[in-house]
């Protein structure tokens, strides 16, 4: 790459962010509450086969969350069995499925039900606006089904419900069929709407016993479990957004010239980056973005939980090549052609080490020489909580009322190979 190599570098503060949310003391206790809003002694008898969705996220409390469901589904004398909800993630493979779950923990031994994985689907006719339905063929035929998500902001879109157990239902559980169905009428009449007939529908012709919605704060701490009721679904999850996007992790600027971001994958966001943390959306389908406004993005590795699935990737400007040969571009276009965004598996460009990032990312967010610039360093979108901050942000991180400088300056340093030391 002929960029003329950085002479120096900005000198790194570590600030702390501070969120709202009260963690939960009890997560089974917490969970246990849940479900007996729901009433299941009432509406499950048994001997009868419920399935226990679950998904692709990497969300902190869905395994403590799973056993206890599992638990409570065993103590009415039920059968429980947990079915992967995940569209066309893991390659839209039941194999491929089932190791992404295994690599959350969700095997038997650890929440005490089988896993099943299989790729076949029943057609449910179409929802009232002509959208084809399809569900796991196995939790077609179980006696009920309980559908536990975490509930968030979308990566794509605003609206009265957004990513949940009901875009779950929508796009997860029939998997590759309906993933590719929703998106292609998302194309013609936008998200929320065509989630919304879709779960409508399902949430009304399936034998959904209820959900669970998940809440996590800034601090990747699990603020509420709180059930969805069939009857007030709806009403339930748009409440539990207001919630989360009460206690979302941002960053604290508005502006910036460069952001780093040490690892992207599909357990961090299904934009593999969230671009309500980074303001970067490139999809024509998605919703606009107009804050935060960084000028260059440059990634460095993907995590070992995406499988090499780098959906998103086409969010950034540079790339390091280790991450680029990680990528499972089958994986990869699977996912970006199933929801319609291709855009999000386009390749940055490649760099072979954080100096030569660096130096293009420096080079072509403007004229402020390298200890003005406005950088910020992140783990990834989902762990914002802690920020290295480079120094011409110094004044504003000390000004922001969330905000604590902890530790600096620190030098930003290279090795001999041109890659970033971690300040320790």
């Amino acid at each position: 790459m002929n960029v003329p190599p950085l002479t120096s570098l900005p000198s790194l503060y570590r600030v702390r962010q501070t969120f709202p949310g009260t963690p939960l003391p009890a997560l089974t206790a917490a969970t246990e509450a849940a479900l007996a809003a729901l009433d299941l002694p009432a509406r499950v008898r048994p001997g009868q086969r419920i399935a226990v969705m679950a998904g692709s996220r990497g969300i902190l409390a869905a395994l403590e969350v799973t056993r206890a469901v599992v638990a409570e589904l065993r103590r009415l004398g039920c059968e429980p069995w947990v079915v992967p909800a995940m569209g066309s993630h893991g390659g839209a493979t039941a194999e491929g499925q089932a190791e992404v779950l295994a690599g959350y923990g969700f095997t038997a031994a650890a929440i005490g039900a089988p896993v099943i994985s299989q790729p076949d689907v029943v057609p449910l006719g179409e929802s009232a606006e002509g959208v084809p339905l399809f569900c796991d063929r196995l939790a077609f035929e179980s006696d009920g089904l309980i559908v536990i998500n975490r509930v968030k902001p979308h990566t794509d879109f605003h609206g009265l419900i957004e990513s949940g157990p009901t875009k779950m239902l929508a796009i997860g559980l029939g998997k590759w069929h309906s993933a590719r169905a929703c998106h292609t009428w998302f194309v013609e009449r936008g998200y929320e709407r065509v989630l919304r007939d879709v779960g409508d529908a399902l949430w009304a012709r399936l034998p959904i016993l209820g959900g669970l919605g998940i809440v996590e704060n800034g601090h990747h701490h699990t603020v509420a479990v709180e059930p969805l009721r069939p009857e007030s679904h709806e009403a339930d999850e748009a409440a539990l957004l207001v919630t989360a996007r009460q206690v979302f992790g941002g960053l604290p600027f508005e502006k910036l010239d460069v952001l780093l971001v040490d690892r992207i994958g599909k357990d961090i966001s299904g934009s593999g980056m969230d671009p309500n943390v980074t303001g970067a959306e490139n999809c024509r389908l998605h919703d606009p973005r107009t804050s935060p406004f960084i000028w260059r993005i440059g990634v460095r590795d993907l995590t070992e939980a995406t499988h090499g699935n780098a959906t998103g990737i086409g969010n950034a400007d540079f790339a390091l090549r280790r991450l680029v040969e990680k990528i499972d571009w089958h994986a990869t276009a699977t996912n970006a052609v199933t929801a319609a965004s291709p855009e999000g598996a386009r390749c940055p460009v490649v760099c072979d080490n954080d100096a030569e990032l660096l130096a293009a990312a420096f080079h072509t967010s403007g004229p402020r020489a390298p200890q003005a610039k406005r950088l910020v360093w992140i783990r990834d979108t989902l762990s914002v909580d802690e920020l290295l901050v480079a120094e011409g942000l110094l004044d504003e991180a000390r000004a922001h009322p969330r905000c604590e400088v902890v530790d600096g300056p620190l030098p930003m340093t290279l090795d001999e190979e041109g890659f970033l030391v971690t300040p320790s």
